[in-house]
């Protein structure tokens, strides 16, 4: 067993690892802005008061915090757009499918930081 790793085949197309970086950066930063903005309200309304508000909030955030991201990548570029007949990008879809999962995340860490915060401090604050 003589292994040894070749990475010639990097040095041909140094444009469509760049290409590919770019897509990258691009899925990443539109996932996570995506994330930030709906995880902070969602995370409001899985802590309303309503019951018809807060459970279907809890209901997606379980279900996208429970079922693994590859997962919910391959549903939602190949099973949605079959049950729905509506075909999108595929970065479109990517952007869709992980931000979602980073939205149920980030609903659990607001939620988790402002339940930290000691509700003696809310009531001594200034209004």
């Amino acid at each position: 067993m003589n292994y040894h790793f070749d990475f010639r085949f990097l040095g041909g197309s140094p444009g469509a690892l760049l290409d590919g970086l770019r897509v990258t950066i691009e899925l990443a930063v539109a996932s996570n802005v995506m994330g930030l903005v709906l995880g902070f309200l969602l995370c409001l309304m899985a802590m309303s008061r309503w019951v018809a508000v807060r459970w279907p909030a809890q209901l997606f955030i379980e279900f996208f915090r429970c079922t693994p991201a590859l997962l919910q990548i391959v549903w939602f570029f190949y099973c949605i757009p079959m049950m729905v007949d509506v075909f999108i990008d595929p970065i479109l879809m990517g952007v869709l499918a992980l931000g979602l999962n980073l939205t149920a995340f980030n609903a659990e860490a607001y939620r988790a930081g402002v339940q930290a915060v000691p509700s003696r401090l809310l009531k001594s604050a200034p209004s």
